[in-house]
């Protein structure tokens, strides 16, 4: 059977396997190809051409031609509406397709659709299309892509997720090379919050402020992820009890083959597996494939809570400061001695309220023949007391594997907040025992190496047995923890100028005494006085 017996188009009132009262019929793109070849043909432009509507196949019609006023687009990942028409752009190393029309935002969206088409899981509201979700609504197209510039030259997709909050994200695309993110929201509104909070608060990431501004492209929101999406799907998943099985490593690369996927994180919490990614669509077919697996069989794989969700932060208003020191006022002017005719001297009269007696006088007489009399009160006007403030937050270093590491410059990105201090002191305290912090040579490599060495002879690992009791938790724990206690826990620099008043050749070191990684934190706790 031809092409059009295929595509069953009547105009006849018979009944056929395709109803003839659809407003719609879909048929496969090499069918439709092949229907445009034909058209284009000369031919067929004189002859029997190819009327592709309800009303059937009529030679009395203008042949099939394409329209420029929708481009054709089949995409393989998310897309974004652009405001320059018909262009098609690179997302990673995937198509994505644009409106052929400028957006319009302002509650009325630019899709066109016919008013009689009505898939399942839409309706139409007015010239919005409106994904139907279990939980609500999500409009297809929106002012949800915001642009982050000016972006530090090592920043992470988790750097960027953990400065986001205010609402579901749907994407997050990271131009490493033009130090760049863009981060899609599910919600207009919270894309619109979160732009005004960082636009009056400022963003910074890694202790470097960012730019904001609305990007040229939005993203649009698949017919598909947005049904996923109001069934509850995330861009994170959690896998259940999958610490006895899995590890950080093996999920990572069990994922490594989806392209466009990248996994921000992957943390275990009570046997749990929770993998953040940077998107919806991705983290639907990472979890796709991990279902069919199976080596995941009896892990029940779940969406997890999207970090970003978390409300904006409310910033406290700062306190005004009252003056302590209250400006002193002038002797009081004994004002009835000018009624003295006798001479007399009042015994209370001191030589002070006489001083004030003879400037009145003086100002009387100057006031009496119209001369103006500036003001003879003091403005005494005392210096503010130094502010003391403190300041106190958690920093992750990176993971490491046994040895020393410098981690100045992490501190430092880390925790900007020194930047408003004139003078002070920090204090770096990791919350472990099997690591240490101390500060030491920061240029020549080969001293750290030196130190990881000598330590190592001062406490080596009992291989035979016969050195230490404690062994439970692996040959390199004991002595991980007599490297622990020799080193320190913590260190403490002074602060001056808002910078770290350390030496030329000093920096903050990192030691890990683990053969394995491990997460380390770093309490950081600042006193001093603000510049």
């Amino acid at each position: 059977m031809n092409i059009y017996g295929r595509a069953q188009f009547h105009a006849s009132g018979v009944d056929h396997s395709t109803p003839t009262d659809l407003p719609m019929v879909t048929i496969r793109k090499s069918d439709y190809d092949g229907l445009i070849l034909v058209s284009d043909t000369p031919n067929n432009a004189q002859g029997s051409a190819i009327n592709l509507t309800p009303g059937g196949t009529s030679d009395a019609h203008p042949p099939l031609t394409r329209t420029q006023e929708s481009p054709t687009t089949y995409r393989t990942g998310p897309s974004y509406n652009n405001e320059n028409a018909n262009k098609f752009g690179s997302y990673g190393n995937h198509m994505m397709g644009h409106t052929s029309k400028a957006v319009e935002y302002g509650g009325q969206l630019d899709d066109v659709y016919s008013p009689n088409e009505v898939p399942d899981g839409y309706f139409n509201n007015g010239n919005n299309r409106v994904e139907v979700g279990r939980d609500g609504q999500f409009l297809k197209n929106a002012k949800r892509t915001i642009l982050l510039s000016n972006l530090p030259e090592a920043a992470t997709h988790a750097d960027v997720t953990d400065a986001v909050k205010g609402g579901m994200l749907l994407d997050v695309f990271l131009r490493s090379p033009d130090r760049a993110a863009s981060i899609s929201f599910l919600n207009e509104n919270s894309a619109n919050d979160f732009f005004r909070y960082a636009k009056r608060n400022d963003l910074y990431i890694r202790g470097k402020r960012v730019a904001i501004s609305w990007s040229d492209r939005h993203f649009t929101l698949a017919n598909h992820v947005a049904h996923k999406i109001g069934m509850g799907a995330t861009r994170n998943i959690v896998i259940r009890s999958a610490s006895t099985r899995h590890t950080d490593e093996s999920i990572r690369e069990d994922l490594d083959h989806i392209h466009n996927l990248v996994v921000v994180s992957i943390k275990f919490v009570d046997r749990d597996a929770h993998v953040s990614t940077n998107s919806v669509h991705n983290a639907m077919f990472a979890r796709t494939c991990m279902m069919s697996r199976s080596k995941y069989k009896g892990c029940k794989i779940e969406w997890d809570i999207d970090e970003c969700a978390a409300p904006i932060p409310v910033l406290k208003p700062r306190p005004v400061q009252k003056e302590n020191n209250a400006p002193k006022t002038s002797a009081p002017i004994n004002r009835f001695a000018l009624l003295n005719m006798d001479g007399a001297t009042d015994s209370s009269t001191d030589e002070d309220s006489m001083l004030g007696m003879d400037g009145f006088q003086s100002d009387l007489v100057s006031g009496l023949n119209g001369v103006a009399v500036p003001s003879r009160t003091p403005s005494v006007t005392a210096p503010p007391p130094a502010t003391m403030s403190w300041f106190q937050k958690t920093i992750a270093l990176p993971p490491k594997s046994r040895g020393s590491y410098l981690v100045t410059d992490h501190i430092v990105d880390n925790l900007p907040e020194i930047k408003g201090y004139k003078v002070g002191l920090v204090n770096l305290f990791v919350q472990h025992t099997s690591c240490a912090l101390s500060l030491n040579e920061n240029w020549d490599s080969d001293v750290r190496e030196d130190m990881s060495d000598a330590l190592d002879r001062i406490a080596p690992e009992d291989k035979k047995g016969d050195l230490y009791r404690h062994s439970a938790e692996g040959l390199d724990d004991m002595p991980a923890h007599i490297k622990s206690a020799l080193i320190g826990a913590s260190v403490t620099i002074p602060i001056k100028d808002g910078k770290l008043a350390t030496g030329t050749w000093q920096g903050v070191w990192y030691l890990e005494f683990r053969a394995a990684r491990h997460q380390r934190k770093v309490v950081a706790t600042i006193q001093g006085e603000k510049a």
